[in-house]
Parts: structure tokens; sequence; C-alpha cells
């Protein structure tokens, strides 16, 4: 998996400083990439018509909490 994360490191836009750190924040944004990417398909899909009367507070908060856990204020 190291050789994969050195890869997308090195094609990520404006660069990510080459350390353990990279690691954890190209994985933090593949985890809020791939959350995004569900949300969103739950969304147009309407797998979450019937769970939330409020999805778009749902929507928010899941986005919030993706960007904590990835560090994005």
């Amino acid at each position: 998996m190291r050789a994969d994360l050195a890869r997308l490191v090195g094609q990520a836009p404006g660069g990510v400083p080459d350390s353990r750190a990279s690691d954890r924040v190209m994985l933090a944004g593949l985890a809020a990439w791939t959350q995004l990417f569900g949300l969103i398909s739950f969304e147009v899909f309407g797998r979450l018509d019937e769970m939330f009367a409020h999805r778009a507070e749902h929507f928010d908060h899941q986005m919030h909490a993706m960007a904590d856990a990835a560090g994005i204020p």
C-alpha cells in the first residue's frame, strides 16, 4: 500500500510533504472521497428517502464529520 500512496502523493495537486504524515493525509483524503462518493450516490438514488426526514441536515452533518476526520477546517 505504501507504493500506491507514494505514487498518489506524487500526483497530488500542490504536492504533499514527503513523510509519514503524507500517508495520513492521503489516507484521510481517500476516506473522505469514498464517503462523499457513497453519500452522493445514496442521495441520487433515493437510498436515504425513507431513512431521514431531514436529508439536507444529514448530508451537512456527514460532510462536517468527514472534513473533521480528514483535517479540513
